[in-house]
């Protein structure tokens, strides 16, 4: 039973690092992206 004591809560650790990931790592694309399309826009001159 101590393993399952020990698993819940790695089991809801582990989700919500990989949520929490998932978030930042949008968060970076959408940025990148951004950032991007503003060099694309004033790079040209």
């Amino acid at each position: 039973m101590k393993t399952n004591k020990l698993f819940v809560p790695f089991l809801l650790f582990t989700i919500v690092a990989l949520a929490g990931l998932c978030f930042y790592q949008q968060r970076i694309i959408a940025q990148q992206s951004f950032e991007i399309r503003w060099l694309m826009a004033n790079g040209r001159h």
